[in-house]
């Protein structure tokens, strides 16, 4: 497996099929298999299915079932699920591929999964994504991150982290671009809007999203303790693929975002 190699394969995925539940400010409705998030200052309108399961369970895991061309000898799939279980050994044992800890969410998808992998440090496209928000309101928002590459369900669960962010941290963000992630060692204190950025948005953002760097294994340019790293392999689902390996593991979240103008915006920490 190579960084590249991968990203290919999960970058096919265009669609999330994971429930979202609630989220603070967002108007919702639900049905039993879908739930529709709906913003009324926005055109957007994403329904995901089925209704997110296991949320909330310890020890529960999200795991990708890929679909082969059994016609074709070492094929790519041609195509994949993906599901909550209620353990990594449950999962394993169903010949399933566990993708990150926790439930599935809006983020779960494997090319949300590729978009993480392929860039450890979204600081950059996520202040772009805020200051969209800030001067052209909630579409523009969700249309950049789905140029950053996120799927259309996780764009929006982005923005409504920048646009909560914009709300209850802007004043501890607006000075964040020229400030390092963390202090000094030993203790390697968060910044301080990283640190609102976590405490208002991180338990929300993990809850709906499904997916952060933590949970998957991934490495991000913020210093987390060690006690906080899930280890976790991403294998290479195409057999044919040279130098086959595993993507990083043990590292952790997902990198941080700031709004350098008047309403800095951060993105989510967890």
């Amino acid at each position: 497996l190579t960084m590249i190699a991968h990203g290919k394969f999960f970058q096919k995925e265009m669609t999330s099929k994971i429930n979202v539940h609630n989220f603070e400010s967002i108007l919702y409705k639900v049905t039993h298999y879908s739930c529709s998030i709906v913003n009324s200052n926005s055109s957007f309108h994403s329904t995901t299915e089925p209704p997110q399961e296991l949320r909330g369970e310890e020890g529960a895991v999200c795991a990708f079932r890929y679909e082969y061309d059994e016609s074709i000898e070492d094929s790519c799939p041609v195509s994949y699920s993906h599901e909550s279980v209620a353990s990594k050994e449950e999962a394993e044992a169903q010949g399933l591929v566990v993708t990150h800890y926790g439930a599935c969410g809006v983020c779960s998808s494997a090319q949300d999964l590729a978009i993480f992998m392929d860039n450890p440090d979204l600081t950059a496209e996520g202040t772009e994504c805020g200051i969209a928000y800030i001067l052209k309101g909630f579409d523009s928002a969700v249309e950049c991150y789905q140029n950053v590459g996120f799927s259309l369900p996780c764009a929006i669960l982005w923005t409504y982290d920048s646009a909560n962010t914009q709300k209850k941290c802007s004043d501890t963000c607006i000075t964040k671009p020229s400030r390092p992630n963390n202090g000094d060692p030993p203790s390697c204190p968060l910044d301080v809007c990283l640190e609102c950025n976590e405490i208002e948005n991180g338990p929300v953002f993990a809850g709906l999203g499904g997916r952060t760097r933590r949970n998957s294994g991934l490495l991000s340019m913020i210093v987390r303790p060690c006690s906080q790293l899930l280890e976790l392999s991403h294998p290479d689902p195409c057999p044919q693929t040279e130098n086959p390996s595993m993507a990083p593991s043990g590292m952790p979240t997902a990198a941080p975002t700031a709004a350098p103008t008047a309403a800095p915006t951060a993105a989510p920490t967890a």
